[in-house]
């Protein structure tokens, strides 16, 4: 797959689970707003979206990752941050399913997913500013190793 093919597949990814956060984020600030909420939907809903996240941390550790270890000297350095960041995704999420187990009411557990969904909102926000872009997604992109001629 060529770098623009892995950027478009990723943005698409990106898209695709901003509508499942934008969901439960909504079914969330209904019950922080005191109406009456379906916490089975939400739980339902959070579980379609860690299989997404699953799946997406997968997509990205498989394509995106080894692709930026090819675009410049700080290739390396942004795969492995990216790759951290999925280890520390991941345990945030089975911190998540933890909790979803042991909720005290359905507010604290509303309180839970939010939080997580802002981090989300703000990973990928980060990057489709720093890693998805077209200049260091470039098909006739070239690797230089600093020296001339």
């Amino acid at each position: 797959m060529s770098p623009s093919e892995v950027r478009i597949r990723v943005l698409a990814d990106h898209a695709a689970l901003r509508a499942g956060l934008d969901g439960l984020s909504e079914l969330c600030a209904q019950l922080e707003s005191g109406r009456e909420w379906d916490i089975g939907s939400a739980v339902d809903l959070a579980q379609v979206l860690r299989v997404q996240l699953d799946e997406h941390f997968a997509l990205e550790d498989a394509l995106l990752s080894p692709v930026l270890r090819t675009r410049d000297s700080w290739g390396p350095v942004r795969a492995d941050s990216l790759e951290q960041h999925h280890a520390m995704q991941r345990e945030q999420l089975r911190i998540l399913d933890a909790e979803r187990a042991r909720a005290e009411t359905p507010v604290s557990l509303a309180r839970a997913f939010l939080v997580l969904i802002d981090e989300l909102r703000v990973d990928m926000a980060f990057e489709e500013r720093e890693l998805l872009t077209r200049d260091v997604l470039s098909d006739d992109f070239h690797a230089s190793d600093g020296e001339d001629g």
